[in-house]
């Protein structure tokens, strides 16, 4: 046979300077740093150094006969050439379908002539997945010789030749012809083109495609990492989910290109040979992610069917494959049964994507995405067998670049929706916020206007029960339901100006120069009827009119008004409420003080963490919201001020009792 007319079977290596130039456009910064990073490794490691050259003149004129047997059916420790099916010729390229049958690869050499050359020589097989590779040689008419195993199925460290790639080294006679004779025994494809190169080409070809394997797997690791962080910090389960699919995935792919043996061969066993479980497990996580990161159970319910007979049945490879009974289920040609259910997949998981992208759902978009990087690395890999792109590192290898950018591409989308959450999450607070601060400014506004509505009932009642006394006071009667109806317009006006800006209620307020002695007036003026029906006496101690810094309106209403109401409601009939004021440490300090019931312990303990108290009734069996004295610390810290509180109970002294708040203010400059 004439090699020369064959010019793709046998060719010199060649190891020509690549570039690796990748855009990625992201919202995620993390994400851009670890692939850039990842880069930045892949340039430092990759070796780009010469191929020796060979003259393949002295090489290819020695290979006379190259052949296969489809079935071997000797396996004695020396092959029988007369045992095998006839000897079909390799033509381009050899291509060996999933087969539980033993089957052979045959050589002849001519003469090499003393001299030719000097460097060591190989037989090399672009595809990883060669299987269990008995070599045998001759030499002439002597009997054949076994030189050992080899192949994928043999642990890294104990194979002929290392390498992820098959090579099997070649021993050359001067003078006689020498034949070689590979047995494969695989349950694996194998689709590969024979080189004839040196060793020391082969294993500079295998450092260079090391380089960038190392290159892929950092950065696949990178991402998935990453993306377990992620779902540690935020229990997010597409997180898990993508992380178990891209292990998945990784597995397989460093399962093709035969590199999981190099990195596990501290182990002592070939990690490659259980491809069918990782493909079979990478369909597994590819639907159970694609559910959802999809969220199929919203967009494409009826989907899941048709994507859960896909699950079951890799389930089923999965667990066949597990142990020895695989034999009896098609052994070799389960490899055949997962090609067919993973395209399958594929198009029940882009079908339902699609749906889902159609009914609104963003990330949906990302992972058509995804698999468009993901068919055109698939495209420009079957494309380079057909002649439609130059054989290189990077068209052989397009599967692995269009997985690796698929899976950037998802990772990208989990980071978006890592916004969109932090976005949803950010308007939730805002919005409960705004919910929160609305409910406290209604629940405010209708605690400040119990007083005056107290006030123009107390004289509405008086009028409809007792006219001939609301005559008696009728003067009176009508300045009093005035004053309590501008005060309610007051307060009105005064939660209107807060309404208009929520997020800022109980912020800001516009502080003014405010005498003591008016707002008392103020108070007295609100509390008069409610003091006479209680027998109660007000007492106003100031030595000098103070002025004070504060909202003249919240702290008539909100301040004054629930301390002097607080202590009417719990003091007894015919105590004294006392209100002194006075300068100390340039601020002036307000001590109101009356002997009721007094507080509990529990409630100056909740006064104290600002919450609100429980209602509890009055010594009359007046009703209240237990909102006040939350209110008094809320406008009081506004102001710039303080407030404390001193109180003992009844129940733990029935003589002294009572309650003491002080207020502590600002003075105006």
């Amino acid at each position: 046979m004439n090699i020369n007319k064959q010019p793709k079977l046998f060719e010199s290596s060649s190891n020509p300077t690549t570039s690796l130039k990748i855009r990625i456009l992201a919202s995620n910064s993390l994400s851009i740093s670890i692939f850039l990073f990842m880069i930045s490794f892949s340039i430092g490691a990759t070796e780009l150094e010469s191929l020796p050259k060979i003259k393949l003149s002295n090489l290819e004129g020695r290979v006379t006969e190259l052949g296969f047997y489809k079935s071997v059916v000797s396996q004695e420790e020396r092959p029988y050439l007369s045992d095998f099916q006839e000897l079909e010729s390799i033509k381009g390229e050899l291509k060996v379908p999933y087969t539980n049958q033993s089957h052979g690869i045959y050589f002849r050499f001519s003469p090499s002539g003393e001299g030719d050359f000097k460097e060591k020589l190989c037989l090399s097989f672009n595809h990883a997945l060669s299987g269990r590779m008995e070599v045998f040689r001759k030499e002439g008419q002597g009997d054949w010789e076994r030189v050992g195993v080899t192949g994928s199925r043999v642990p890294y460290n104990d194979r002929l030749i290392k390498g992820f790639q098959l090579a099997v080294p070649i021993q050359l006679s001067v003078d006689k012809e020498v034949f070689y004779f590979l047995r494969r025994t695989s349950q694996h494809r194998f689709d590969t083109q024979i080189f004839f190169e040196t060793i020391e080409s082969f294993k500079t070809k295998q450092y260079t495609l090391q380089s960038y394997y190392f290159f892929y797997m950092g950065a696949f690791v990178a991402l998935i990492l990453y993306n377990l962080f992620l779902y540690f910090s935020s229990r997010e389960k597409n997180y898990l989910y993508y992380f178990l699919f891209g292990v998945a995935i990784h597995l397989v792919v460093l399962s093709m290109t035969g590199f999981i043996d190099y990195l596990l061969a501290f182990t002592g066993m070939s990690w490659s040979q259980y491809l069918i479980l990782f493909s079979s497990s990478s369909l597994i996580a590819s639907v159970l992610f694609a559910i959802h990161y999809n969220n199929l159970v919203t967009y494409c319910f009826y989907c899941l069917k048709g994507l859960y007979v896909a699950l079951f049945a890799a389930l089923a490879v999965f667990l066949i494959s597990l142990g020895p009974w695989a034999q009896y289920f098609g052994g070799a040609h389960l490899g055949a049964v997962i090609d067919i259910v993973i395209p399958v997949g594929i198009v029940m998981m882009i079908g339902s994507a699609i749906i889902a992208m159609r009914k609104g759902h963003i990330l949906a978009r990302f992972y058509l995405t995804s698999w468009a990087f993901m068919f055109g690395g698939a495209f420009v890999y079957f494309g380079h067998f057909a002649g439609l792109f130059r054989r290189n590192f990077f068209t052989s290898h397009a599967v692995m670049w269009g997985n690796l950018l698929e899976m950037l591409i998802v990772s990208l989308g989990l980071a978006y929706k890592i916004s969109i959450l932090d976005r949803e999450k950010k308007e939730a607070i805002i919005m409960a916020k705004g919910k929160q601060d609305y409910e406290r400014l209604v629940r405010v506004l209708l605690h400040d206007i119990g007083n005056p509505l107290n006030l123009i009932k107390y004289y509405t009642d008086l009028k409809n029960r007792k006219p001939e006394k609301f005559k008696e006071k009728e003067s009176v009667a009508w300045e009093k339901i005035s004053f309590g109806i501008t005060k309610i317009s007051e307060i009105i006006s005064f939660h209107r100006k807060q309404e208009m800006n929520l997020s800022n209620s109980f912020r800001s307020l516009e502080m003014e120069k405010i005498s003591l002695i008016d707002a008392y007036k103020q108070t007295f003026k609100m509390f008069e009827e409610s003091l006479e029906k209680k027998k109660l006496k007000l007492e106003f101690d100031f030595v000098d009119d103070q002025y004070i810094l504060a909202e003249k309106v919240s702290l008539v209403n909100e301040v004054l008004n629930n301390i002097i109401s607080n202590a009417i409601k719990f003091s007894f009939e015919g105590d004294t409420i006392s209100i002194k004021a006075g300068l100390k440490a340039g601020r002036v300090h307000v001590i109101i003080s009356d002997q009721g019931q007094g507080m509990e312990e529990n409630d100056l303990f909740l006064f104290k963490e600002s919450k609100p108290l429980v209602s509890r009734l009055g010594t009359k069996g007046e009703k209240g919201t237990g909102y006040g004295l939350f209110l008094i610390k809320s406008y009081m810290d506004l102001y710039g001020g303080e407030v404390f509180v001193k109180s003992i109970s009844k129940n733990k002294d029935s003589i002294n009792h009572g309650t003491q708040v002080t207020l502590v203010f600002q003075r105006p400059s």
